[in-house]
């Protein structure tokens, strides 16, 4: 599943950004799935006094409430990415918000201060408000997200494509015995950060060769 991050201060554009990007991938073919990453204290789409949510009152951990039109399953935890991104069988997953995944980004903000504090190694562009008042920032494309929508989602196949091009030269693999097991981006990234980083520190390590851990 190729995915795609947007990130930002609060109000400037990455809903609208979010869903633009959302229904041009839908016109080119694509199926789409989305996660909104909410950082607001207090946060529940449950109502209080609601049935479901007097089931969750009365412990249940998991809540599904399925209706004629719809099916909305609640967890009345806070799940990690991994757990959530193996509910998505989707061919794009478009991300709001910042919730740590390893994939391309891109910021929105309404000044360039906005987008220095957001910004990282895998931004590929910027957009919201700012892309009102400027082309381009520190060599990275500003996108208007009403005009440019069709030259952002252009940038999203071209840079997801890529990224997932040096994945595969630089991937990490896990074995239970001989059976693989499956992880995704977040996870490897993780894994590969912290393997590295010892391995960089022990004598013999020279930049590009193979790193081998077996353990038992």
């Amino acid at each position: 599943m190729k995915q795609i991050m947007i990130k930002g201060v609060h109000n400037t554009g990455k809903t609208t950004t979010v869903t633009a990007v959302i229904k041009e991938l839908i016109k080119r073919g694509y199926t789409v799935g989305s996660v909104k990453d909410i950082h607001f204290v207090g946060f529940a789409i449950d109502e209080e006094g609601t049935d479901t949510w007097k089931h969750a009152r009365a412990g249940a951990t998991t809540v599904t409430a399925r209706g004629l039109e719809e099916t909305d399953i609640i967890h009345k935890k806070k799940l990690d990415l991994e757990s959530i991104l193996c509910q998505y069988d989707q061919d794009y997953l478009v991300i709001e918000g910042d919730p740590g995944a390893y994939c391309p980004n891109i910021v929105t903000g309404e000044k360039t201060e906005d987008l220095d504090e957001r910004m990282d190694g895998r931004t590929i562009a910027f957009s919201g408000i700012i892309g009102e008042k400027m082309q381009s920032y520190k060599g990275l494309p500003v996108l208007n997200n009403k005009k440019d929508i069709k030259k952002m989602v252009d940038l999203i196949e071209k840079e997801v494509k890529r990224m997932a091009e040096e994945r595969k030269e630089t991937e990490v693999k896990m074995y239970f015995d001989d059976k693989e097991v499956p992880m995704v981006p977040f996870v490897e990234a993780i894994i590969k950060g912290s393997i590295m980083g010892i391995a960089k520190e022990l004598k013999g390590y020279e930049d590009g060769c193979e790193v081998k851990i077996i353990t038992k």
